[in-house]
């Protein structure tokens, strides 16, 4: 018999270390969803925003003009006193995306979804996720959210139905 082990047992050890490895990094990242970062517990974790200030009035992938939510802190005053208007219902891959958003000199104070991509549990999951991000983000940041990895669809379906109301303003 021989003295050297065979390849499996030395390959084994190996590979149980580093897929101990990968669940420990998976566990703590917040990337994956699962760690103490911004991402809350949340699957698709929403990427940062910057400050940059690098053009705020592109719309990439559409030749429509873009206005961005201007808000000032005295509008927040006049939110309880704005008006509601409903976008239009854009189709996506996985399903219509229709917003109804509550503005108030020039400036959104509130976004409601009235309809979202849903169907199978994947989906439904995702709409669950991802829709109150994107509502926090268009009252802050107007049309100039990054779109949610993981859920690039529906960010840029909301994204159009965000404009959609914006250029009924």
């Amino acid at each position: 018999m021989s003295k050297n082990p065979s390849l499996a047992r030395r390959v084994a050890p190996a590979m149980l270390l580093g897929s101990a490895a990968i669940a420990v990094v998976a566990l703590f990242d917040p990337v994956f969803g699962h760690g103490s970062g911004d991402a809350g517990g949340n699957l698709f974790a929403a990427p940062a925003t910057s400050d940059s200030g690098a053009n705020p009035g592109i719309n990439s992938g559409s030749n429509t003009s873009t206005k961005t939510n201007t808000k000032s802190k005295s509008a927040s005053a006049d939110c309880a006193n704005g008006t509601a208007i409903t976008g239009s219902v854009i189709d996506t891959r996985y399903g219509p995306v229709q917003l109804q958003a509550t503005v108030s000199n020039g400036a959104i104070c509130a976004v409601t979804p009235l309809a979202e991509p849903s169907g199978d549990g994947r989906t439904n999951y995702i709409s669950q996720q991802v829709f109150p991000y994107l509502d926090k983000q268009a009252v802050k940041v107007g049309i100039d959210f990054q779109a949610v990895s993981g859920a690039t669809y529906t960010s840029e379906g909301y994204r159009s139905a965000l404009q959609s109301i914006l250029d009924q303003m």
